[in-house]
């Protein structure tokens, strides 16, 4: 009984330490994400359907 209730401790903490390491490669996805999106639009303006066209057609 005792190598059981080992067994299950050592289990809950691999479970723990996934679950700690899914959320922050969650986070960090998240904040990988946000800076591609700023790489993308490095001004916060917003575009509007005419600006679009203007810039396709200076291309």
């Amino acid at each position: 009984m005792v190598e059981v209730a080992k067994a299950n401790d050592l289990l809950a903490w691999e479970i723990t330490q996934l679950i700690e390491f899914n959320k922050r490669s969650t986070s960090e996805i998240k904040a990988n994400r946000q800076d591609f999106v700023y790489e993308l639009m490095p001004t916060k303006k917003a575009t509007t359907g005419a600006a679009v066209k203007s810039k396709m057609k200076c291309v």
